[in-house]
């Protein structure tokens, strides 16, 4: 009798031990899951009309192999005063640099912003910082080549600015959109670009863009 309960004994500890190596799998597979790679990122934009706004991007990675925009469930940023009132359904998508993108009014904080985004049973997040609130001086567009109006023939045009006397490092975007305020063309924030060529298969023959 002594023996038959030595032997439940080791039967039941080697059955826990059994169980704690799986529960320790499992954890692990389950970790491993959470994950969706992000970046996030947070602009001071100044805008051609002296306006100043907030710009929130976040860029899924290529491994994540859900189906975008759809694939992501939810979306929530918080910045250095608390979560901000706005949601998935509030952000525009970039298919060409798998983004998500929103402006708000305003200069942005300075302060940490923390940026989740949900899957499913799966969550990807990422902090920016905004350090410093500088006003980039806004380039002259008279000098801007092709000029305003001004007929391009080519489809791959190359634009172009003259350089700003500022010591700072400065980031520009290009954007194109069609008649209608569609966006057609956007790059991702260059530093101290000069100039630019539109990739082919963007621009249509005849029709008119506004940047």
């Amino acid at each position: 009798m002594h023996l038959l309960r030595k032997q439940t004994l080791r039967v039941i500890l080697l059955a826990l031990l059994l169980l704690a190596i799986l529960s320790a799998v499992c954890e692990y597979r389950v970790a491993a899951a959470f994950d969706i790679p992000i970046e996030g990122a947070v602009y001071h934009v100044h805008r051609p009309d002296n306006s100043h706004k907030t710009y929130l991007d976040i860029i899924i990675g290529r491994s994540f192999s859900g189906r975008l925009p759809d694939g992501i469930d939810s979306i929530t940023v918080t910045g250095p005063k608390g979560g901000l009132p706005i949601g998935k359904d509030d952000f525009n998508y970039n298919l060409q640099s798998r983004a998500f993108w929103i402006v708000l009014p305003g200069i942005p904080e300075t302060g940490t912003y923390s940026f989740r985004l949900t899957s499913g049973n799966s969550f990807g997040s990422a902090t920016d910082i905004q350090s410093l609130v500088k006003t980039i001086p806004i380039p002259d567009i008279s000098k801007l080549k092709p000029a305003k109006n001004e007929t391009e023939s080519c489809r791959t045009p190359a634009i172009s600015r003259s350089s700003i006397d500022d010591p700072g490092t400065l980031y520009y975007q290009l954007q194109l959109r069609d008649l209608n305020r569609r966006r057609v063309y956007r790059t991702d924030y260059i530093k101290d670009i000069l100039s630019i060529r539109i990739p082919p298969d963007i621009l249509s023959p005849g029709e008119t863009y506004q940047g």
